[in-house]
């Protein structure tokens, strides 16, 4: 332990840094490798979400009341199917110039139940007159993870649209990495 602590320390001022492998194990490597593998691993597991919502009940009517209930549906939808959203503060629930709006924006490691679709779902067939967009990258998706997807909700349908902003991911957004012409940092 004394030597990989002195390991350590001497590679502060070079180009080295260390990796576990197993257990105790230890392997020097270029700092310029570990950032390609933080960054591999980081993108194998990442689901990136933002999405807002115009809440509204109808499409034409404007009936104060039917808002209210509209929305207080919507809330107690979320506190029973998704309270954890509400809690960790990945979304948010605001009344902008007259207008409910929702939104969610939030980063996980995995997917599991893509629960932001659910919830678009459920307000395209509740809330005939909302719209919004859900965008979100998903790199665990073997055929989409180079591509932002985006639903489009409007008039009680929600729509699957390509991306034309920020798609495809890599090039757009972020450069491959080049092992010739590596990170500075």
């Amino acid at each position: 332990m004394q030597l990989f602590k002195k390991s350590v320390q001497d590679a502060a001022a070079t180009n080295v840094a260390y990796i576990r492998l197993s257990g105790q194990l230890y392997a020097p490597v270029a700092k310029s490798c570990v950032y390609s593998l933080n960054r591999q691993q980081v993108r194998k597991k990442m689901i990136e979400i933002h999405a807002w919502i115009t809440l509204r009940y109808d499409d034409y009517d404007t009936e104060e009341e039917y808002q209210r209930k509209f929305i207080a549906h919507f809330k107690q939808y979320l506190q029973a199917n998704y309270d954890w959203l509400l809690q960790e503060d990945y979304c948010k629930l605001i009344v902008y110039n007259g207008l409910d709006c929702f939104s969610l924006h939030t980063q996980h490691n995995h997917k599991g139940k893509f629960y932001a679709l659910k919830i678009f779902e459920w307000v395209a067939k509740e809330g005939k007159g909302s719209y919004g967009m859900l965008y979100f990258h998903d790199e665990e998706d073997d055929s989409l993870h180079n591509e932002f997807q985006v639903y489009v909700l409007k008039r009680g349908k929600l729509y699957k649209q390509a991306d034309k902003f920020l798609s495809p991911y890599f090039s757009e957004v972020e450069k491959v990495y080049d092992d010739l012409n590596p990170p500075k940092d």
